[in-house]
């Protein structure tokens, strides 16, 4: 709500470094997935590939997410712009 993007993804990246126990689900990852990747200027496609990959590491991540993921990780050098038609 506040479009604090930058913070939100340094608290994420703050409980995964000192809390890797800690279980962020699949929908917070994905939240900041796709921040890094559509809402923040400018795009860091290194941190884009780590947080899609992250979530491609859930054993219990869908078909279809697993495939879209993977499909964003082959165009990170595209924008959303690019992709939509």
């Amino acid at each position: 709500e506040t479009q604090a993007y930058n913070r939100a993804i340094s608290y994420l990246d703050t409980i995964e470094t000192n809390y890797p126990e800690f279980a962020l689900s699949i929908p917070i990852l994905e939240s900041k997935a796709v921040s890094l990747d559509y809402l923040i200027e400018p795009r860091d496609t290194s941190k884009i590939r780590v947080a899609y990959e992250r979530l491609l590491q859930f054993p219990n991540l869908s078909s279809d997410k697993q495939k879209m993921y993977k499909d964003r990780l082959s165009n990170l050098d595209k924008g959303f712009e690019d992709i939509i038609p």
